[in-house]
């Protein structure tokens, strides 16, 4: 054999023996080790999947908790400023809140009509239209006076005015409720956190008497701080790692 040949063959047959070497069994090519930083955001990921769980099971815990307080004490809740309510296109769509609101419009018109009875009653409400977007507080401020005078003589003066009034505060307190209520459950239903700021912040004292009524509420804000922390550590020693920056 030639000795250019012979030295090809052995060349080869080294290459072929390195190649196998490296093969595992079954001559299929072993997987990459993931990346630290796959691993890092894959850790990222879940911590936010538990943070976003933790997020909701606390919501809906709040605003049951809440629910169940406002009916015990027979609280209005304010929903009708809620941010993004369109209350006429509920109505439109949610056959349930049309009849509350039906309700507490009849409410009204007889409580109104208990009004008219004040011969001081039209005067007394023309001017109230009149001063609409009027930037005049003196003149606002005696018609509102001119209102509670009005309100003070029906009460000693006619039996009706009383019940009327209770009427149509119930039925407006059932609306709010309702609406109140259907946000929740829709929101639940579809998996998305109800924001609490207009009736309720972190720092009042209702978010306070929540937490009293339900100690669960306390527990899933500590997991949540706990959570939202490990999360902000994870995702700073990443981006020392990626930068090369020390810790201080």
């Amino acid at each position: 054999m030639r000795p250019f040949l012979k030295n090809s063959i052995l060349a080869a047959l080294l290459v072929a023996a390195t190649c196998a070497a490296a093969q595992p069994a079954g001559g299929v090519s072993a997987p990459e080790e993931p990346s630290a930083r796959e691993a890092t955001d894959r850790r990222i990921a879940r911590l936010d999947e538990a943070i976003r769980q933790v997020e909701l099971t606390r919501n809906r815990l709040m605003w049951n908790t809440y629910l169940d307080y406002a009916e015990q004490g027979r609280i209005t809740p304010d929903v009708m400023d809620y941010p993004g309510l369109d209350y006429e296109r509920l109505r439109d769509t949610v056959p349930a809140i049309d009849t509350l609101g039906c309700r507490y419009t009849a409410a009204a018109e007889a409580y109104t009509q208990v009004l008219r009875t004040d011969p001081e009653y039209e005067a007394i409400h023309q001017e109230y239209v009149a001063l609409k977007g009027v930037s005049d507080r003196d003149r606002q401020a005696e018609n509102r006076m001119r209102y509670n005078l009005l309100y003070d003589r029906l009460r000693r003066n006619n039996p009706d005015y009383v019940p009327a009034w209770e009427r149509m505060n119930e039925a407006k307190r059932q609306r709010n409720m309702g609406i109140l209520r259907y946000l929740v459950e829709s929101h639940a239903a579809a998996g998305r956190v109800l924001p609490t700021d207009p009736l309720f912040r972190k720092i009042s004292m209702v978010y306070t008497m929540l937490r009293n009524r339900c100690p669960e509420i306390a527990r899933l804000d500590v997991e949540l701080d706990a959570l939202c922390r490990m999360r902000r550590e994870l995702w700073e020693a990443a981006l020392r790692e990626r930068y090369g920056v020390p810790e201080p």
